[in-house]
């Protein structure tokens, strides 16, 4: 299948930072490349609205940062989860561009269509991270001078979760400051790993109590989870990266290789897909027309990964604490069937939250919905999704509605 593309497609570059800008106005797409520091490029995909669409101005724009980290935004997250078009380049029913206009990023740089030259150019904390989207944001703003007062959500999946909080923070600062126009309005964390440590010590239950591993198996897993959570608790990160990899290898060996996104799948294929690759080094490539020859796009950049491997299991709690008390709304998607950052884990870091109101949300009761519970005490939601795993959006599209509609709507 064939992109039909129209002929109003603009190559414009005005500034020496957004270089390759591309707008088609038929469609409202736009994308290119913000170089945020010397030698780091971010590419970046924007689905808004065509010009011949009246101007919403209610109507909200949400970045969308993946995990990993060195997972790809516009491949992942725009054709697996939520963009406007599949994998098969087919119209999604109930894409997230019906209710917001969608930014997709790929972060930290080198993962997806972004890159780095030379490789040391990395990064390797999260406060590095933070800089290179409140950059990236900050030019993309400057450009785009529309979205100054479009009411902003940041949304983050798995380890994206953990890069959206501590943005969310960098932002606000900059913001307050005077330094960049933006309406942050929300964090919006799907299957977060926001408290690696939470996560981690609660495999073992979690598997007990879905009869996924047996008594031997549970020892063994425990016992690995416990010097991966001695070492983040030590500060040795690094190490606690190391031990995290290793604890996932015995679950595999004692679970017939469970799919830590779904329990209930077994040797599930890897989000790998080389057809995935095929279309974005392909059709998507050809499409975009401004992809370095040397950028090769694959869903998941081990490099990336290990650059960031010593923060890896960094927590950001308290960077989630500081949003809520500010009045920021967070909105907390949990999926059921989730291994990687299960529910057991999530409930302790929520109940970690250094916020004012902590007592009051733990005290509310859980509400029935369509599609799972719900928690709400003023400005924090946790939705937990029922028959959903670590991707909620790809497991039950019309749950992910639905919490985007929460989140959005006052």
């Amino acid at each position: 299948k064939k992109f039909k593309m129209k002929p109003m497609i603009l190559l414009v570059t005005i500034l020496p930072f957004l270089h390759g800008l591309m707008k088609d106005n038929n469609t409202g797409e736009a994308w290119g490349y913000v170089d945020v520091r010397e030698g780091a490029h971010i590419f970046w995909w924007l689905y808004g609205q065509s010009a011949n669409t009246p101007k919403n101005p209610t109507r909200p724009l949400v970045m969308w940062l993946q995990g990993g980290p060195g997972a790809s935004s516009t491949g992942f997250g725009n054709l697996a989860e939520v963009g406007p078009l599949d994998e098969n380049l087919s119209p999604r029913s109930g894409p997230w561009t019906s209710l917001a206009d969608m930014l997709f990023v790929d972060a930290p740089v080198g993962s997806g269509f972004s890159y780095v030259e030379p490789p040391d150019t990395y990064t390797s904390t999260e406060s590095q991270i933070d800089e290179d989207l409140y950059q990236f944001l900050k030019k993309f703003l400057s450009e785009m001078p529309e979205y100054q007062n479009t009411p902003f959500y940041i949304f983050g999946e798995s380890y994206g979760g953990k890069m959206g909080a501590s943005f969310g923070v960098r932002l606000q600062g900059g913001i307050q400051s005077g330094d960049v126009r933006a309406n942050l309005r929300g964090l919006i964390l799907g299957d977060a790993w926001i408290s690696p440590t939470d996560s981690v010590a609660t495999w073992a239950p979690f598997l007990k109590d879905a009869n996924l591993i047996s008594p031997t198996g549970f020892e063994a897993v425990s016992q690995m989870t416990k010097q991966t959570v001695d070492a983040a608790d030590s500060g040795r990160y690094q190490e606690a990266t190391e031990l995290w990899k290793q604890t996932q290898g015995v679950i595999f060996q004692n679970t017939n290789n469970v799919n830590p996104f779904n329990i209930q799948q077994h040797n599930a294929p890897s989000c790998n897909k080389e057809s995935t690759n095929a279309l974005m080094n392909g059709q998507i490539r050809q499409k975009l027309q401004i992809i370095p020859p040397n950028v090769i796009w694959d869903s998941h950049r081990n490099d990336v990964f290990a650059a960031q491997s010593q923060e890896f299991m960094r927590p950001v709690i308290n960077e989630v604490g500081q949003l809520l008390s500010s009045g920021l709304k967070v909105v907390i998607i949990q999926g059921q069937l989730d291994l990687l950052c299960d529910s057991p884990g999530t409930d302790a870091w929520i109940k970690k939250l250094p916020w004012g109101d902590l007592p009051q949300y733990l005290a509310a009761p859980l509400t029935t919905m369509s599609q799972g519970k719900m928690r709400r005490y003023k400005n924090l939601i946790y939705y937990d999704v029922s028959n959903a795993g670590h991707m909620v959006p790809i497991d039950k599209p019309s749950a992910g509605l639905e919490i985007l509609q929460l989140a959005i709507s006052d």
